[in-house]
């Protein structure tokens, strides 16, 4: 029932889709795109982004399995869905495979906004708020989008009753990080954006 009512879609697929569709927002944001891409209907797209790319992080941890994911904004009214163990909500459905059968992963996005938006959160604060989650099937993944510099051996971690969580975001020079799991045996790890595909001559 999960698979055929869900639209799965490929990572970097959709990271290229979305790298077209930010260049046409930021260039023509008066025939109705987003600057920031937290206005209005892109704001999906902002979200539905950051999947994208920790999912791609997901796959860089295991090249040899095909990785899908599924963001829950299209798919809110969807029924048949398996709920999460022990409750709570998610933003987005993966999965992989490395044989016949596929793996299924719950993962609720976060995200550490930029320094001009005043939310007054830290990190520490964004994962101190992460107590209210109670289901041992769930991965939490923080979206770093801001130019920071993370001590991550500063940060405290309080008891949190998720399965995995994990931090992401951009680095220079193309790179991005992924890090974690940071509740268990904690790996930092670096992987390049993905570029459109060159055209043959």
């Amino acid at each position: 029932m999960l698979s055929s009512r869900t639209n799965w879609k490929s990572p970097i697929a959709a990271m290229t889709e979305f790298t077209l569709l930010k260049g046409f927002a930021q260039i023509m944001p008066e025939v109705g795109g987003s600057r920031t891409w937290r206005n209005g209907d892109f704001k999906r797209y902002h979200e539905e982004y950051q999947a994208a790319l920790f999912t791609y992080g997901l796959n860089y941890l295991k090249p040899l399995a095909t990785w899908e994911y599924s963001h829950n904004w299209e798919h809110k009214s969807v029924r048949g869905i398996k709920p999460i163990q022990g409750g709570g909500d998610f933003a987005v459905r993966a999965r992989f495979s490395d044989d016949a059968d596929w793996t299924y992963k719950y993962i609720e996005l976060k995200e550490w906004v930029p320094q001009e938006l005043p939310t007054g959160d830290t990190l520490q604060s964004i994962i101190n708020k992460l107590t209210k989650y109670y289901s041992r099937d769930l991965i939490v993944a923080i979206y770093v989008n801001r130019a920071t510099t993370i001590s991550f051996q500063g940060l405290t971690i309080p008891k949190l009753h998720i399965n995995q969580l994990w931090i992401y975001g951009h680095q220079a020079n193309k790179l991005c990080f992924l890090t974690g799991d940071l509740l268990g045996p904690c790996q930092h790890y670096h992987f390049e954006y993905p570029c459109f595909p060159k055209q043959a001559a």
